[in-house]
Formats: structure tokens, sequence, C-alpha cells
């Protein structure tokens, strides 16, 4: 091996950042305070962001020009093309790659040394994961994860389920196959990569909590926010059931695709219902006065023309996003056996009184809690701040 080879990095570590001016130093700070007995390079892919981004980027890249490496982007060029090409700088780079996003951050500074430590001895591994805190950014409560009850995965387990968190991940290089149209045609191609670097490696999952997650919104997806993850999950599920995979990683595709289709059915059931109970309530209220009435109509007309661009916005969405017709994609014989399954736990968890009774009882355990993780998270801030 020559001197050049011998001295590159063992492990590529993969940031992308936009617009993160308030996290981007902790991320970047968590990273080079790693202690390990081999090399390893940041490379962070900026895209152009609005605010004060790149120039704190560039002041740490000065400050530590060994273990930092940037992209600079001149113009902005989408979330999955500035993926794209940091993942190609890492892998052409190291050894490894480790993930972590510009708005998340590490909490142990030995985290790369112990998953590097386990590929090394475990060659039929390609990806070393763990726990990871979630921060909400509006509660700022900081919440322990659950850990899992198996410590060794396959596919077939990310295909049910992408349990995976990216800034916990480190991966063997050599698993890489390179990003194709399933990826390019996601919101987020996390999924894509974790699907692809299982398929010939097992995953090891340690139950070590050595970062933290930042969630942006409170709780999980809503409306709108909901649909579009959910598509791009099924985006990609489909992708890879149309690939040439083990049948057992088809069928546990397939059950994840009907639940996905449920909850996509049930997000919209509960926004007809919604917009029911609206039109009952605005027609059980008369105005009472003449000038109300003047007030009303005008606001009506206001709301009716924005109805009409929103409507023309969406005259190109197809009716699959309708209620009625969202399931039908899983009603056909390949989906039989999924169907059955996944309905039946459906409809169990739907009818389940006494969850409905057990949340009631436990809410002010619940609040408590909360008050815990909120005096959790300004201790944990003290320290890691």
């Amino acid at each position: 091996m020559s001197d050049n080879l011998a001295n590159k990095p063992s492990v590529a570590i993969f940031m992308v950042t936009y617009n993160h001016e308030k996290y981007i130093r902790q991320a970047v700070k968590s990273i080079v305070a790693q202690k390990t007995n081999f090399p390893y390079m940041l490379f962070i892919g900026e895209d152009c962001s609005t605010d004060n981004t790149r120039s704190i980027c560039i002041e740490l890249q000065q400050k530590y020009p060994e273990k930092i490496t940037l992209l600079l982007h001149e113009k902005n060029i989408g979330a999955l093309q500035n993926a794209a090409q940091v993942y190609k700088a890492c892998v052409e780079y190291g050894k490894y790659t480790a993930i972590c996003e510009g708005d998340d951050y590490w909490t142990d500074k030995n985290k790369l040394q112990k998953q590097v430590d386990f590929l090394e001895q475990n060659s039929d591994f390609n990806i070393c994961c763990h726990r990871a805190m979630y921060l909400n950014e509006k509660t700022k409560i900081l919440k322990p994860p659950k850990a899992l009850k198996q410590s060794v995965f396959t596919q077939k387990d990310v295909a049910n389920h992408n349990f995976v968190q990216t800034l916990t991940e480190v991966f063997r290089n050599s698993a890489w196959k390179g990003l194709t149209e399933g990826y390019f045609n996601s919101i987020s191609g996390d999924y894509f990569v974790n699907m692809m670097l299982s398929e010939n490696g097992k995953i090891k999952y340690l139950p070590d909590v050595m970062a933290v997650y930042r969630q942006q919104q409170s709780g999980s997806w809503h409306s709108l926010d909901a649909i579009k993850g959910i598509q791009n999950t099924l985006s990609i599920l489909n992708y890879y059931l149309q690939t040439d995979l083990k049948e057992s990683v088809k069928e546990n595709l397939k059950k994840n695709i009907v639940r996905h289709y449920l909850r996509l059915y049930e997000i919209y059931k509960n926004k007809e219902q919604r917009a029911k109970n609206k039109d009952v309530f605005t027609e059980s209220h008369e105005p009472r006065a003449k000038s109300q009435d003047i007030f009303t109509k005008n606001k009506e007309q206001r709301i009716k023309s924005k109805e009409i661009n929103i409507l023309e916005s969406q005259q190109t969405k197809t009716d699959n996003q309708q209620p009625s017709n969202i399931l039908s994609s899983i009603f056909s014989p390949d989906f039989l056996s999924a169907l059955d399954t996944e309905l039946i736990k459906f409809i169990e968890q739907q009818n389940c009184k006494e969850a409905k009774v057990g949340r009631i009882l436990l809410k002010p355990y619940y609040s408590f809690r909360n008050f815990l993780s909120k005096i959790n998270f300004y201790i944990h801030r003290i320290k890691y701040e």
C-alpha cells in the first residue's frame, strides 16, 4: 500500500446542511471531539443556505483543516443531489462512512471507535447503529429512546421497518452499490440506502445512547407532512418490491406497504371527517346582526377565492388521494396474505377500548414524565452546549 493510501482516513463522516445556523456548530464540534486510534474526515455538503450556515462551516473548516472538507455548491441543488455528492466523496475516501446531519449531534466521544472496532472484527456485518435521544425543538423535551429487543438484524427486518436512525449509523463502504432512480425519485433517501447496505450484510444494534436526534416539529407527522412522508416511503418500498430480492424480504415489504396505505387511508378519512364537522358547525351558527352578515359574506368571498386558487393548484393530483380509492392498490392477489395480517392488526388497534382507557388513566403520569424530561433537557444542555 502506498504512503498516500495508508495516510487516508479510515472513516469518512457524511454531513449535509441547509439553514442550520442554530445547530451546525454543535453538530461539527461533537464530531471533531471524537477520540479514535484512526484518522477520520468530516465531509460537509453546504447547499447555499440563506442564513449564516455557510460562513460558520468555513470558520470551522479553517479551525479544523485536518478534519473537515467542505463541498460548497454555487447554487442550491436540493437535498437529494447534495446528499449524493457527499456520499460519493465519503465512499471514495474511507473504509467506513458515519452519518450525522447538520441539525443533530453526537454525545459520546468514543462513538466512532466503538462502532469501527465492531465492524473491523465482524466482516459479515455492513452496518453498526445504536440508540439516540429525541430532542423536541418546540417543547425542549429530551425523550429517551426505547431499546430494541434484539441486537442483530438483516434486510428482512429493514423491509418490515426502517429502524436504523441515520445519525447513529456507520457502514462498510464496500457494501455501497451506488444510487439509482429509487433514491432520486424519493423525498428522503435514508430508507433506500439502508435497504441497499443490508442486502449482503447484517446490521449490529448497540444499546448505547450516543447521539441526539433533533425533531423540528412536535409529535409525529401530521396532515400534509404525514402524507408526503408516507408517499415517500411507499415509493421506495414499491421500487424495491420490483427488484431481485429474497421472497421473505418481499413478503415483509408487502406488509410494510399495506401498513402505510392503511395509515394514509386513516389520515384522509380523518381529514374528511373534520371537514364535515366544520361544515355542520358553520351551518348551525347563524349570524345575529346585519353587520355580522356583511362581515361573514366578505370573509366567505375571500375564503372562496383562496379555495379556488388551491383547487386550481391541485388539479394535477390523482384520484388515489381520495379515501375511497387509496386502498385499491393493496386489494389484489399479490397483497392478499400481507393484507390479511396487517388489516387484523389495524382493526384491533382502532377498536382497543383498553388502550383508550389506559391513555386517560396515564395522563397524569405523562404530564409528570414530560416535566422530568424538561429538567433532563436543561441538565443535558449544560453538559453538551
